[in-house]
């Protein structure tokens, strides 16, 4: 038998420190550290920049910073740092790091040749280290100086000095170092006491610190021992920057040009924390060694976090800080998915034989092996090939990331200690523990999950981590059966991962069972029956509660709440009540109000068994689910009216579904009780129950949805089966549910199809004046007829409605009205509201309003002789219209009023055409009535009244029809005749002022005639005469106006040419053109042609003025004086009208005139008379 401890390349049970310590020197872990340092091309690269910038960089910043996650290595990765660097270790750690630098890409750095010359260059190098965790070293004290300290404590104890009183350092052994006398005062010191100096200083300077003043006296007689004595004790002494780099720079003084001292500070974010006047101390420490001493000293730093991260978590983000960044100009960044693969490589490596025992193994179990072990996440793999099965066996490669994921979240919630975290240094313990405890197997035996729930895990686990599984493993069953601990130990770890986790690897029957497996061959299926046994049981006890399959522990409170909840009682009522809301109001969501049939609005009633939840409707739906009624009783006592939802008959026999809602009802009812009153812990216990409480209900819900497409129906006492139903959702099925009740329960609800829906529709109806051929009653209409024969002698409208609303008709009220509207269309029935007959439109009017229909009465219609028939023809086709409107033959009333209403209709179609063109008109006064009386004929609101309008009426309806035939020939054969009049007169209203006196009064003639004459038919042939006269002498005045006009305007046209040619101007457009003329000859406007004569004078003083101002422009822009431009003035707007008789009065006129023309003159400057 081949045992697995056989198959390793280095002892599996030798000594492992997981958690590499900077202070700890021992030779056995520095030789493992060195050796088993395992490089990943990201690390071979860090090393590679870092002792890259310590042997060469001449200038800038000489601060390092070093980031990884928590366990990521930084702690071995600053100590390999440190082996580089120091000359005893150094050459042992090139040897591993040549190694690694083969590895790398040929073409990236580094590679074996820059290597070389690096390593050539740090042996030309003298280095120093100072390597300390800074937590581990520093005080409390002086805080915003705080780093200075620990860095002067350092180098002190670097020289040999006193590491922890600065003063004491510097001032006492420094100065007797300088002057070769420090060993005497150690000799004496030791003389005196009798014990060592070194080490012991701190208590000699507390207990004896007066006798140790005087032996250094005597070592060095200028020490004033009062001076130093004061400075000693003074714990408040202040450090600053400039005195450390001051103490760097006198340690410098004796070091040559090729020195180099290295701080290497472990877990300094740890130690800064949030604290800003620490961050600060930093950032102005490795600014001021850098721009003062330069590259002789480095400082090295390690953090859990990048720096610009440390930078946000401080407590003060001012800008200040973003120059800490350029501080530290060498950034080496370790990647924490390295963790994995050092583990593998340190603890699992394989020697040659053991290679091949798994070679082997792999090619004969390969498919075995790739079927075993797979989960539904990517995150957690199986192998991925024969290599990586020889590096991870016998662990499987999904436990390292699912292990890494236990110790966070265990972690985060408080289950182990702080230093155990998804670090490095805890899966490489764990595992190197864990690989301990299967050395002895045979090879083919697997790692099982629940191994690492080892010694090494379980003395990490808290107080509070214990109390919940000792729960479990005190159950006698857990007791008894070393599987069934096993199973409580991997669901532990799986259940508690953390919520993001939790989603990946859900802690199921399926995952726990691949969990425990330890061979290829294990049957999953017999393994996962096994699991789920264990955690039924567990339930059961209420140690673990199961949600959506998925398991977890529950709390102390959690438990005392689930014994409180088990023993809540629940009753009918809170059963209906949780079920009604939670589940058929949120997946059915029932509706009172039901639009059925297109236009039909229902209400229903619903009840849940026994339980009303809406009361009163045209119909009720029912919801069994608790009832344990035999589906076939139900049908025989269910009213016929009543819709049956049968859920109980499945939900019977579905036990389970019917224990999760008794559950959730349970767990809903205690919520409601208790948590008004919940305190502390409690409240987030109650707030677990609800959470976990809506998973249950979304399983119910989600199991209710699929069961409900199974679900019979009673409709009128029959079974309708589920197969008999359609619907592929619970909507659509209980659609089809309501559709097909409905469609049984009001059966003759498809006669009234056909009929008006909507208030709108039912109007136009009534104001139709369609009339069809009576063809007797529509099957609704014969329906309804006959119900109105059984109601008694005129029943009213409210009730009529009432009853077709019930079943098996169900019809709509509007509808109903509308069959009632044509029925007495047909003449089968007539209305009368309060004792008098209305009309279809105010049958329609009232009947809408509700209040109002018990008021309206339904009658037969009246019964008409013959006689009364024939003369009722006669009046209406010899007496009123002179054609034949009616059949001469009909012996039908109702048949003859339908023919005349359809005979109206297109005579009404006609006139009402007339009317809109020509009403306006004088004569249209008679088209109007004619209108008028056939409206009211048409809108007679029914038989009787028609009758009696065309008893009363006939006289006069033929004379409006004979005047409108007048009207209707006038139109057709003299209405062009009476508009050319028309027009004429409106576009020379203005222009008889020309005529004489006696044309002036056959003009006024025409205009009285077509304003007036409301029957201009018998003047026309006398207007026609008087228009042609006036027409004619209009002509022959305007002609004659016309051309004295132009002749006027031609004389004015010479005058303007001549001035242009007196004052010089050549310049053509200037004023107005023969256009002008041509203007005057077009005009026929007697009126605007004697505007024309009024204002020559202007038009020739206008043209004046512009040519006046061109000449006046031209000459001053020659003269180069300003143009200044004229103003008109009309003399004869500044003097009034006056006689002058003697050369006295001219002179008194002429000199008026020039008084207001110099004020016009000297107001304007320049200005032209006209």
């Amino acid at each position: 038998m081949i045992t697995i401890e056989t198959l390793y390349d280095k002892k599996i049970d030798r000594r492992i420190n997981p958690a590499v310590v900077v202070s700890e020197m021992e030779d056995y872990f520095i030789t493992q550290e060195i050796e088993e340092y395992v490089f990943t091309q990201g690390i071979t690269k860090n090393v590679y920049k870092f002792l890259d910038a310590i042997a060469n960089k001449k200038e800038g910043k000489t601060g390092v910073w070093i980031s990884g996650y928590y366990g990521s290595g930084k702690s071995h990765f600053i100590k390999y740092l440190f082996y580089c660097l120091n000359k005893k270790y150094r050459e042992k750690a090139f040897v591993n790091f040549k190694e690694a630098v083969k590895n790398v890409g040929a073409l990236e750095e580094p590679n074996p040749n820059l290597l070389a010359l690096l390593q050539k260059k740090m042996e030309a190098l003298e280095i120093d280290e100072i390597m300390f965790n800074i937590d581990a070293v520093s005080g409390n004290e002086d805080e915003k100086d705080r780093i200075t300290r620990v860095l002067l404590n350092q180098l002190n104890n670097f020289r040999g000095y006193n590491n922890t009183n600065i003063a004491l350092a510097l001032y006492l052994e420094k100065p007797l170092q300088e002057l070769g006398q420090l060993d005497l005062f150690k000799q004496k010191i030791k003389m005196t006491f009798n014990e060592e100096w070194s080490g012991n200083q701190l208590r000699f300077t507390r207990m004896s610190l007066n006798k140790v003043l005087d032996i250094a006296k005597d070592c060095n007689p200028e020490f004033d021992t009062d001076s130093l004595r004061s400075t000693i004790l003074d714990k408040n002494q202040d450090y600053t920057i400039e005195f450390l780099v001051n103490e760097f720079k006198d340690f410098l003084k004796s070091k040559s040009e090729n020195y180099r001292l290295v701080f290497l500070l472990d877990e300094v974010s740890q130690y800064i924390g949030s604290n800003t006047a620490l961050l600060l101390n930093l950032q102005t420490i490795v600014e001021e060694i850098g721009s003062k001493i330069g590259n002789k000293i480095w400082i090295v730093c390690t953090a859990q976090q990048e720096l610009s991260n440390l930078i946000n978590n401080t407590d003060d983000k001012t800008e200040d800080f973003g120059k800490i960044l350029g501080r530290f100009e060498t950034i080496i960044s370790l990647e924490s998915q390295d963790a994995t693969f050092i583990t593998k490589k340190r603890i699992l490596a394989k020697k040659a034989d053991g290679i091949g025992v798994l070679s082997d193994y792999y090619k004969i179990n390969k498919g075995a092996i790739e079927n075993q072990f797979v989960f539904n996440h990517d995150l957690y793999e199986n192998y991925i090939g024969k290599d990586d099965f020889t590096l991870t066996y016998p662990f499987i490669p999904y436990q390292f990331r699912l292990i890494s994921d236990v110790f966070e979240s265990f972690s985060n919630v408080g289950y182990v200690g702080q230093g155990v975290k998804n670090t490095e240094r805890a899966i490489l313990g764990i595992t190197h523990y864990t690989a301990n405890l299967c050395k002895e197997n045979a090879v083919g035996y697997f790692v099982p999950f629940d191994l690492f729930f080892n010694d090494q895990f379980d003395k990490n686990l808290t107080f509070v981590a214990r109390s919940i599984l000792d729960r479990a493993y005190n159950i006698n069953e857990v007791k008894e059966a070393e599987f069934a601990k096993r199973v409580v130990n991997t669901l532990f770890m799986v259940s508690n991962l953390g919520e993001s986790h939790r989603v990946n690897f859900p802690a199921t029957v399926e995952n726990m069972a691949l969990l425990l497996m330890k061979a290829v061959d294990t049957p999953k299926l017999e393994i996962q029956k096994q699991v789920a046994q264990i955690l039924d049981l567990l339930v059961d006890k209420n140690i673990i509660q199961v949600s959506e399959g998925k398991y977890r522990f529950l709390k102390d409170d959690e438990i005392d709440v689930a014994q409180q909840i088990k023993h809540t009682a629940i009753n009918s009522d809170d059963k209906l009540k949780y079920f009604y809301d939670d589940v058929i109001q949120k997946v059915i969501n029932p509706k009172p109000d039901i639009n059925f049939f297109g236009n039909h609005n229902f209400k229903s009633a619903i009840t849940i068994d026994d339980k009303e939840m809406i009361r009163n409707g045209d119909f009720k739906i029912r919801f069994t689910v608790f009832d344990i009624t035999d589906i076939q009783q139900l049908a025989h006592t269910s009213p016929s009216n009543d819709l049956v939802i049968a859920i109980s008959e499945w939900l019977s026999t579905d036990t389970d579904l019917k224990n999760k809602i008794l559950d959730y009802v349970r767990v809903q009812k205690f919520i409601a009780l208790n948590s008004s009153a919940a305190k502390g812990p409690r409240v987030e216990t109650l707030n677990n129950f609800r959470n976990n409480n809506v998973i249950l209900l979304n399983e119910i819900r989600l199991r209710f949805e699929n069961k409900f497409l199974s679900t019979s129906i009673i409709s009128n006492q029959q079974i309708i089966t589920s197969d008999q139903l359609n619907g592929n959702t619970t909507a659509a099925r209980y659609e089809d549910m309501i559709k097909k009740h409905l469609e049984e329960t009001y059966r003759k609800h498809g006669l009234s199809n056909a009929y008006a829906s909507t208030n709108a529709e039912l109007i136009v109806n009534a104001k139709s004046k369609q009339i069809k051929a009576n063809t007797g009653l529509d099957p609704a209409e014969e329906e309804l007829a006959n119900k109105l024969n059984l109601m008694g002698e005129n029943p009213n409208v409210g009730d009529v409605v009432k009853s077709f609303e019930k079943a098996p008709y169900g019809w709509k009220d509007i509808v109903t009205l509308d069959i009632l509207l044509k029925i007495a269309q047909k003449g089968v029935k007539r209305f009368e509201w309060k004792n008098d007959s209305i009309d279809l439109v105010q049958f329609v009017d009232k009947g809408l309003n509700n209040r109002e229909r018990d008021s309206i009465l339904i009658l037969n219609q009246k019964a008409h002789s013959q006689e009364e028939i024939n003369g009722f023809i006669h009046a209406v086709n010899h007496e009123i219209f002179a054609e034949n409107v009616i059949s001469s033959t009909t012996s039908d009333f109702k048949e003859a009023v339908d023919q005349l209403k359809a005979k109206l209709t297109k005579k009404l179609v006609d006139v009402n055409k007339i009317k809109e063109e020509h009403e306006l008109y004088p004569f249209g006064n008679h088209i109007k009535k004619f209108h008028k009386g056939l409206t009211e004929l048409f809108m007679a609101r029914d038989q009787e009244q028609l009758l009696e309008l065309v008893k009363q009426n006939k006289n006069i309806l033929k004379a409006d029809r004979d005047q409108y035939m007048y009207v209707v020939e006038f139109i057709e054969h003299n209405l062009k005749t009476y508009e050319q009049i028309k027009e004429f007169i409106q576009g020379n209203k203005n222009n008889f002022n020309a005529l004489d006196e006696a044309e002036q009064v056959t003009a006024n003639t025409l205009v009285d005639y077509i304003q007036n004459d409301k029957e201009p038919w018998d003047r026309l042939p006398q207007m026609k005469k008087a228009f042609k006269e006036i027409h004619d002498a209009l002509q022959n005045i305007i002609k004659d106006l016309r051309s004295e006009t132009i002749k006027m305007y031609e004389i004015v046209f010479g005058e303007i040419e001549q001035h242009k040619i007196k004052l010089g101007i050549t310049e053509a457009n200037l004023t107005a053109d023969s256009s002008f003329i041509n203007r005057i000859e077009k005009e026929k406007s007697y009126s605007r042609l004697e505007v024309y004569n009024v204002k020559i004078n202007d038009f020739r003083a206008e043209n004046f003025k512009v040519l006046e101002d061109f000449k006046a422009k031209a000459e001053a822009k020659k003269s180069g004086k300003e143009y200044q431009q004229s103003v008109i003035i009309n003399v004869a707007n500044e003097m009034p009208p006056t006689t002058i008789e003697t050369p006295e009065q001219l002179e008194v006129y002429i000199s008026k005139l020039r008084e207001r023309l110099m004020v016009k003159l000297a107001k304007n400057q320049k200005i032209f008379l006209n």
